[in-house]
């Protein structure tokens, strides 16, 4: 039961994110859908939010089947193959869900709300290097080369393949 109120949680968080980042995109730049038309900066945060929005009604289906929908023990022996192994000793312990959750949130509105004013690329590579280290990456070396490796390819991909000026 309190993992279907985590997942609940975790949806209406990223729900209020997509709507975020929908309007966020919205104001920004007139979107269209004609066929044809050309790729705009627009296009692919589009597309992100809305698979997001999509996504997220498919979590909130499954949490509310979960609570609707009651089950008897289970016999089977499945619930003992899909258990996770124990963690090593003296192996450090991942912080609680809920912060790591939070912080995420945090980090997707901050990054949505600061599209805009700073450069694509700076947000990015700043981005991944907050998500890596709330995701327990504390090597500041290894975090660093990941924001830098990370938007030299998103250089790549919008600005030398989709040939998009951002």
């Amino acid at each position: 039961m309190e993992e279907i109120r985590k997942d609940l949680a975790m949806a209406g968080s990223l729900v209020i994110v997509s709507l975020l980042a929908l309007w966020r995109i919205r104001t920004t730049q007139p979107l269209t859908a004609v066929p044809g038309d050309v790729i705009t900066f627009a296009t692919l945060p589009t597309l992100y939010a809305g698979s997001l929005v999509i996504l997220t009604g498919v979590l909130i289906a499954v949490s509310f089947a979960k609570l609707f929908w009651k089950h008897g023990p289970d016999t089977s022996g499945a619930a003992a193959l899909t258990a996770l192994p124990e963690a090593p000793a003296g192996s450090p312990k991942p912080g609680p869900a809920v912060l790591k959750t939070g912080a995420t949130v945090l980090l997707l509105l901050g990054y949505v709300s600061l599209l805009g004013v700073v450069h694509f690329m700076l947000l990015s590579g700043a981005f991944l290097f907050a998500m890596f280290f709330v995701f327990g990456q504390r090597s500041i070396l290894r975090n660093v080369r990941v924001a830098v490796g990370g938007a030299a390819l998103l250089h790549v991909l919008f600005v030398t393949i989709l040939r998009l000026r951002l």
